[in-house]
């Protein structure tokens, strides 16, 4: 989306200077609408600026700036806004930001607009999309090859691929009530087999075609990311009775059985913000809900892991318990899941908490999950799959001599916090190795402090920036090392089996 498709070429006096005539030959409600859609496309700090920048010398129009966006806010609430008029200008624009937020929310939805156009309501369509202004009948092939470019998307993993898969295969399919499967076969690229996988391969029915076809707009027309995010959920209760029957019934639950609980209950009532970090990151869950589907990788105290679907818009089951009640989610797709027999994902799970999101390694565990068969050149590692391999290279012919590790003296990780590894060189020299995956000057410049006390050794940094040699600090790329590893017949298993 861009700000001429949503504002077009009037003058941004239209939109920011009250006192002009292009601001009041514009209804007011036409105005907050497309400072709505501005807001929601995440481009009216950008409008805004420019406006600031182009009228930099002329004071009076810049002078209406704050008051013209009181007067929006005026609009929006007008109980709230008189404690508005103190507020420096940087804090006006915020509290506008939040109240058209909260207008697209009670008016307009992703839901509604995608909802209206599989359903053909051309009432409901055009109402929902003078807000988002989205095309439909728009070829944006060539959009989404720019893209893909932004993104570094591989050509298996193209979204000009998704894009001919929902025009040629999905939506003909669904207007004409065809509901048949959909075969994973070898034509597809990865972005094609991921839709089919997640909602279509086992059960293709009206509903899920419709949730295939609401995510590939999104993903395609709106511009959402790809796939679905995953969550570690801890089911770590003192009941063992209630942890079995939570794993029999596929659902996953958090225990409110505390006075600090209750209280923390109460604010997610009042939408405030609760203290507790579990009881936060259940409403990140649910904010995460609210948009589209979430995968689970569950944790049963005592009885192992589970990974399922959450669907999108679920909301909780309460269920009383003897000192409280439990907040409960369905797991649908559910499978039981051995970490043992995958242990390079265990280093994957956010330790010690309740519900987190699991940042890394998705397409790892989107393989595991919707068993993936589309292979991509993407390399996922995680810190202790750096440090493995670093270690191994050190050892191997790939490591010139002077810092070619004879034996390690401790193990990889271990309490030494700002040494990964420390060893000894075949030349007989103590080493200190540092590894982190990181490109930022102020990170890579406080590693490198943390081991100027260790004078009498040879101390190596690997990171992921060009290697480098200054004075007693040697930098080494990470990228050479996983490709000197990868090209190496001897460590390709290992690479792979790491990424």
């Amino acid at each position: 989306m861009t700000i001429e498709k949503i504002i077009g070429i009037s003058s941004r006096r239209t939109w920011f200077d009250s006192p002009s005539d292009e601001f009041n030959r514009t209804d007011m409600e036409k105005k907050i609408k497309v400072l709505a859609s501005l807001n929601y496309w995440g481009l009216l700090d950008k409008v805004i600026a420019d406006y600031q920048e182009k009228y930099k010398d002329k004071d009076y129009i810049q002078n209406s700036l704050k008051s013209t966006l009181l007067l929006y806010i005026n609009e929006l609430d007008e109980e709230g806004w008189h404690n508005l008029r103190k507020q420096r200008l940087s804090q006006t624009i915020s509290s506008l930001k939040e109240l058209l937020r909260e207008k697209v929310e009670i008016n307009f939805s992703a839901n509604g607009l995608v909802e209206a156009y599989l359903t053909k309501d051309k009432e409901e369509f055009e109402k929902q999309n003078r807000f988002f202004r989205v095309d439909f009948e728009e070829d944006i092939t060539t959009k989404l090859e720019d893209r893909d470019k932004r993104e570094n998307r591989s050509f298996q993993e193209s979204y000009t691929h998704l894009y001919s898969f929902f025009k040629n295969v999905l939506l003909p399919k669904y207007r004409k009530e065809d509901y048949s499967p959909i075969p994973v076969d070898m034509g597809m690229d990865y972005q094609m087999e991921y839709v089919v996988s997640h909602f279509l391969l086992n059960d293709p029915n009206r509903e899920n075609y419709s949730r295939a076809l609401s995510y590939t707009i999104r993903v395609l027309l709106l511009n959402y990311p790809p796939y679905h995010d995953f969550f570690i959920f801890r089911i770590n209760l003192h009941d063992p009775i209630a942890i079995k029957d939570f794993w029999k019934k596929n659902e996953v639950a958090i225990h409110f059985n505390t006075e600090q609980d209750m209280e923390d209950w109460g604010k997610l009532k009042a939408g405030e913000q609760p203290e507790q970090l579990y009881v936060q990151r259940w409403v990140q869950l649910q904010n995460e809900l609210e948009k589209r589907d979430v995968i689970i990788c569950a944790s049963y105290k005592g009885l192992g892991y589970k990974m399922g679907v959450i669907r999108r818009s679920q909301e909780p089951a309460i269920k009383k318990s003897t000192e409280g009640f439990y907040a409960i989610l369905p797991l649908e797709k559910s499978k039981e899941i051995d970490l043992d027999l995958h242990p390079v994902l265990q280093g994957l799970l956010p330790s010690n908490v309740t519900i987190s999101r699991i940042k890394k390694r998705n397409y790892r565990l989107r393989k595991l999950y919707h068993q993936m068969k589309v292979k991509l050149p993407v390399r996922e590692f995680d810190s202790n799959s750096y440090e493995i391999m670093v270690n191994e290279w050190l050892r191997s012919s790939h490591a010139p001599e002077e810092i070619r590790m004879k034996f390690q003296l401790l193990k990889t990780g271990s309490n030494k916090k700002d040494i990964d590894i420390f060893g000894v060189s075949v030349l007989g020299e103590k080493m200190a190795v540092q590894v982190s995956d990181t490109n930022d000057p102020r990170t890579i410049m406080r590693k490198v402090r943390q081991l100027s006390n260790y004078e009498e050794f040879k101390k190596l940094f690997f990171f992921n920036i060009n290697s480098s040699k200054e004075e007693d600090v040697e930098i080494i790329d990470l990228k050479q090392v996983v490709s000197d590893l990868e090209n190496d017949n001897s460590y390709q298993e290992l690479v792979q089996e790491l990424s």
